[in-house]
């Protein structure tokens, strides 16, 4: 059989890699290394049945002793780029600051390639070279520090870490459904099945057979009274649909209670909120409503959280915390197109854990993006958000077009956060919509336990192009090499 082996500076930087290619569905038999020699640097291994390497993919920001031919400059600074791969238009993502480092080589040496280069109206950059004696590829990207940036934001240049500070800031959303960090691991996923086929011959989907990519309903509890709680789960139950309800306190909780069983296919989670804005107080509050979710709902409770993050609660912080209790969903990210609450805040549509900090690594919470909000098109929140200035037409187009590109023809996952407490068109346009689509509509208990599924698969290859598949799934998808 081939070996597959991540190797990086630690194990926890190995862990995080393999859970990114699984997830995006090289669901192959990894085997994590760690080599103190290997800062800045993470080398994908493929290797034969006598251990000699066939392929290696190398993402380094830093000049590799063994590759002579090559110098990586200084960094690229924060802009927007279209990244080419063999010369064919693939992604368009923003090169964070000292993530992303040009590649200068000479030209005329026949072993090394250019793979890929970035380029927008000023600046032209290598990036990616292949190596044909070496039957590698080298990327100068900082992966994981990348990664960081996108789903954390960048904390020496932002004090808040408010998603729509940083991301309005830094302009990174010129499209609401440019999903550039899943780009980025096709990409990865690209270049590894096509320059060793006969050892990665297929990848798994990411939702089960025949149904489509999942809308998720959720809700936060906010100002929300028991009779509006009431009447936003009879409208979900009268066509069917699931949601998953975020608790700010357990008054409306202890409400709720009593009539729980009339409502099985909802669930809840959790809103923390900090009266006085500090960490200490978010804590209590956030264990708080986890214990008494946990003790009393059981089955109903959703390991998930959405912050209220404009009271600048350190985002790393949030992180520790969620994984001391392991969240399962983490939902921050509310941002998109510059001002308004609609589409991608981080470059994420399928969820993906977050990287190692403070030296741990979780899975746990996956960062599952939150694509639509309901109170931008409604209210005017000056503290942190600018809303939407559109009449009811213009409004239902724009969420229906956005939809339409991101589920229906990017096929990436939607989560929208509809409160209880505000008017119920919007959740009937989307409500509506999911119906009239056949869209797979589980609540974010059924989703887990999809992914948790899936992730009992693993894919062997026994010989070139010739594999079999364990899994405990029924519904797994496989698809061919391109």
């Amino acid at each position: 059989m081939f070996k597959y082996e991540i190797i990086s500076c630690c194990f926890e930087v190995s862990y995080y890699m393999i859970d990114l290619l699984k997830i995006h569905g090289l669901y192959y038999n990894w085997m994590p290394i760690s080599r103190n020699d290997m800062e800045n640097t993470i080398h994908i291994k493929i290797s034969d049945y006598q251990n000699k390497e066939i392929f290696g993919l190398i993402f380094s920001t830093r000049s590799i002793d063994s590759w002579h031919e090559i110098d990586i400059a200084s960094e690229i600074q924060l802009d927007w780029y279209k990244l080419f791969f063999n010369k064919k238009d693939f992604l368009e993502f923003p090169t964070w600051n000292s993530c992303v480092y040009p590649i200068n080589f000479e030209e005329n040496n026949i072993d090394i390639k250019q793979l890929c280069y970035i380029k927008n109206n000023q600046n032209h950059h290598c990036i990616g070279i292949l190596s044909n004696s070496r039957k590698q590829v080298l990327l100068s990207i900082d992966i994981v520090k990348y990664l960081e940036y996108s789903l954390l934001g960048i904390e020496s240049l932002n004090k808040s870490e408010d998603w729509c500070e940083i991301n309005g800031f830094f302009k990174t959303h010129k499209k609401a459904t440019n999903a550039f960090v899943d780009d980025l691991m096709v990409l990865i996923r690209t270049i590894l099945m096509k320059y060793c086929p006969n050892a990665m011959p297929v990848y798994i989907d990411y939702y089960p057979k025949g149904k489509t990519a999942p809308f998720i309903i959720t809700g936060d509890s906010d100002e929300s009274t028991f009779d509006d709680i009431t009447s936003y789960f009879e409208y979900l139950d009268k066509f069917n649909c699931k949601s998953c309800l975020l608790i700010r306190d357990t008054e409306i909780l202890n409400k709720h209670k009593l009539f729980k069983l009339n409502y099985k296919r909802q669930n809840f989670g959790i809103h923390p909120f900090s009266q006085n804005r500090n960490i200490r107080e978010y804590l209590n509050n956030i264990q708080k409503l986890h214990k008494y979710l946990r003790n009393n709902f059981d089955s109903n409770y959703s390991y998930a959280v959405r912050n209220h993050l404009f009271q600048n609660i350190n985002a790393r912080k949030q992180l520790v915390i969620e994984r001391g209790i392991n969240i399962q969903f983490d939902m921050n990210s509310v941002l998109a197109n510059n001002n308004s609450w609609i589409g991608t805040g981080s470059g994420v549509g399928i969820p993906i854990p977050y990287p190692p900090i403070n030296n741990g690594y979780n899975i746990n919470p996956l960062h599952l993006t939150t694509v639509i909000e309901d109170d931008v098109f409604l209210f005017d929140y000056q503290y942190c958000y600018k809303p939407f200035i559109n009449d009811q037409y213009s409004t239902n187009n724009l969420i229906l077009n956005f939809l339409n590109e991101w589920l229906l023809k990017k096929n990436k996952p939607a989560q929208a956060n509809l409160h209880p407490q505000n008017s119920n068109e919007i959740l009937c346009l989307i409500v509506d919509w999911i119906t009239q689509n056949h869209i797979w509509n589980p609540n974010l208990n059924e989703y887990h336990q999809w992914l948790l599924e899936r992730a009992t698969t693993t894919i062997y290859v026994i010989s070139d192009y010739k594999y079999k598949v364990e899994t405990n799934s029924s519904r797994i998808n496989l698809f061919i090499i391109e």
